[in-house]
C-alpha cells in the first residue's frame, strides 16, 4: 500500500500563511465532496471559515428532502402500456439524477460513492421501480446510520435479485449475498470471516423474496432455515436481523477500518495515512455507526486539506464533464441541438456509460475500481470530444454565458496572458507544471488573432471572436495531464 505524504491531523483545519484559505482549497473541496461550485459558491466560500462551510454543506444536503416518486414507483408489470417505457422510465431517472448531480452536488456525489459500494446492476434486474427504491434507500441512508443502512439496502428489490437472496431458501440456500456482505460491503476480502462463516450466514438470511403479484418484499417462513447455525464462533437460531447484529458486534473493528479507509481513499486519495484512518474508525464505533461524525472530522481536517491531498486523484467521467457544465452555470436540461428530445444530461449521461461510468450499473458487485483505471488511449479521446462539443455549443449557442464566465474569472482582463492564466487557474488550481505549458496555452489562447490586436490593445473580450478563442483553450485545457486530476 502507499503511503500519504500528507502531514496533517484530524485536528480541524485552521487556515495559516503556509496552508492559506484560498481558491484553489474551496475548488478542491467542491470538487472532492461534489461536482464543482459557480463563481457565486466560490466567493461565499472564501468569506467563510473553512469547518463553518463543511459542517453547513454536509447539514444542508442531509436534510434535502427527497423529491416526489415517480408516477411509476409502484407499477407491476400489467401497469405499463408498453413494455419498453419500463427503460424509457429507467434511462429518464438516470438522466435527470445526472442533472442533480449538476444541481445539488454533495449530496448526489454521496449518492453516487454508496451506489458504487452497496452495488447492483440495472442491466441484471432491468425493473425502473426496483431501480428507484434501490435509489430512495442510498438517498435515506448516504449521510445516517451505517448499520440501518447495511439492513436495509439488503432487503431492497433490486439487491434480492442482483445477488440471489430472493432464491436463497433452506431447501437450496444461495450464498451469493452472504459473501458480499462480508467480502464487500463490511469487513474487506478474507478479513475476519470464514467460508463456514459464509454458508452459515447463507441459511439465516433464507426466507427473503419478492411477492410474486405486488413485488414487495416480503419473509416467507415457510422457506427460512430454522435450525441454529453459527456465524463467527457464536451459535444461535440466527434471522436476518441476527445476522446484522452479530456482524456488527463481533467484528466492529474490522467494519470500521474497512469502510473509513474506502471513504479515505475515495474522496482524500489512493495513498492511506493509516493513523488518520484509525482515528476515524474509533470515532466510528464510539458514534454507534453515525457517518456524520466521520464525514465531519474527516472534511474539515487539516489533514484533508493539506496540499499533498489535492490534485491526487482521476476524475471519473462524471467528475471530469459536470464541473465543467455546472461552474458556469450551465442548466443541463437545455436541448441538445442535433435532437431537441435529448437534452444534454442524457448525453452526459450516455457518454459516461461509454467511458465505463453506467450510473446504477458498475462493472460487477465490486464496483468501478476508479482511479487511474478511468483512463485509457480510448477513454481519452472520448472525454475529450465532448468537452469539444461542448466548448463549441457553449460559444455558438451560450456566447454571454462563456464570455461573462471569462470575463468574471479574469476582471475582464484586456490582457491574453491575464485571461489565460485566470482559466488556467480555475480549472487546474494545482497549477501547471513548467512556464513552457503556460505559454502553449496562451498561443493557443491567441488563436488567429493578428498579434497586433494585443500589441494596439485593440483586442478584449467583447470582440466576436472571443468566444472562440474560449472554446479552443478550454478543448485545450481539458487535454492535459493535469485537467484529468481532481
Amino acid at each position: 500500500m502507499s503511503v500519504s505524504c500528507a502531514t496533517g491531523t484530524l485536528d480541524p483545519y485552521i487556515p495559516s500563511a503556509d496552508q492559506p484559505w484560498n481558491k484553489a482549497r474551496v475548488i478542491h473541496l467542491a470538487r472532492r465532496l461534489g461536482f464543482g461550485l459557480n463563481l457565486e459558491g466560490i466567493d461565499y466560500a472564501l468569506s467563510a471559515d473553512p469547518v463553518s462551510v463543511v459542517n453547513n454543506q454536509l447539514d444542508f444536503n442531509a436534510a434535502i428532502p427527497a423529491d416526489p416518486p415517480p408516477f411509476w414507483a409502484d407499477y407491476v408489470i400489467g401497469d405499463f402500456n408498453d413494455i419498453d417505457d419500463n427503460f424509457v422510465f429507467a434511462s429518464d431517472f438516470t438522466a435527470n439524477w445526472v442533472q442533480k448531480m449538476n444541481a445539488t452536488g454533495l449530496k448526489e456525489k454521496m449518492i453516487l460513492f454508496w451506489s458504487n459500494h452497496f452495488v447492483t446492476e440495472f442491466v441484471v434486474y432491468e425493473y425502473a421501480p426496483f431501480l428507484y427504491k434501490y435509489y430512495t434507500k442510498l438517498e435515506e441512508h448516504a449521510f445516517g446510520n451505517f448499520k440501518d443502512f447495511v439492513r436495509e439496502i439488503g432487503l431492497s428489490q433490486a439487491m434480492l435479485l442482483y445477488l440471489n437472496g430472493a432464491e436463497n431458501t433452506k431447501f437450496n440456500p444461495n450464498e451469493n449475498y452472504a459473501r458480499e456482505l462480508y467480502e464487500l460491503f463490511t469487513l474487506g476480502v478474507d478479513n475476519g470471516y470464514t467460508q463456514t462463516d459464509i454458508e452459515e450466514t447463507a441459511r439465516a438470511l433464507t426466507g427473503w423474496t419478492l411477492n410474486p403479484t405486488t413485488y414487495e418484499v416480503i419473509f416467507a417462513n415457510n422457506i427460512h432455515d430454522t435450525d441454529d447455525k453459527t456465524i463467527f464462533g457464536v451459535t444461535g437460531n440466527f434471522d436476518y436481523d441476527d445476522v446484522i447484529d452479530l456482524l456488527f458486534e463481533e467484528r466492529s473493528n474490522e467494519i470500521a477500518y474497512f469502510m473509513c479507509e474506502k471513504i479515505y481513499k475515495h474522496f482524500v486519495g489512493p495513498n492511506v495515512d493509516e493513523t488518520i484512518v484509525q482515528q476515524l474508525a474509533d470515532l466510528f464505533i464510539s458514534n454507534n455507526w453515525e457517518l456524520m461524525p466521520v464525514y465531519k472530522a474527516l472534511f474539515a481536517s487539516e489533514h484533508f486539506f493539506d496540499q499533498a491531498n489535492m490534485a491526487t486523484i482521476v476524475k471519473s467521467p462524471m467528475e471530469y464533464f459536470l464541473p465543467f457544465t455546472k461552474e458556469m452555470d450551465f442548466d443541463l436540461n437545455t436541448p441538445f441541438p442535433p435532437n431537441p428530445d435529448i437534452s444534454w444530461s442524457q448525453i452526459i449521461y450516455f457518454v459516461a456509460d461509454s467511458l465505463g461510468q453506467s450510473l446504477f450499473s458498475p462493472i460487477d458487485v465490486a464496483g468501478w475500481p476508479g482511479n487511474r483505471t478511468w483512463l485509457n488511449s480510448n477513454t481519452l479521446v472520448n472525454r475529450w470530444e465532448l468537452i469539444d462539443n461542448l466548448s463549441l455549443y457553449f460559444a455558438d449557442s451560450e456566447p454571454d454565458m462563456i464570455r461573462n464566465f471569462v470575463k468574471d474569472l479574469s476582471g475582464n482582463s484586456t490582457d491574453p496572458f491575464v485571461v489565460t492564466m485566470a482559466v488556467l487557474d480555475h480549472y487546474i488550481p494545482q497549477g501547471l507544471q513548467n512556464a513552457q505549458a503556460i505559454d502553449q496555452a496562451v498561443d493557443v489562447f491567441k488563436w488567429e488573432i493578428p498579434e497586433n490586436y494585443f500589441d494596439l490593445g485593440i483586442w478584449n473580450l467583447d470582440l466576436e471572436e472571443a468566444k472562440w478563442q474560449i472554446a479552443v483553450l478550454m478543448q485545450h485545457i481539458a487535454r492535459l495531464p493535469e485537467f484529468q486530476l481532481s
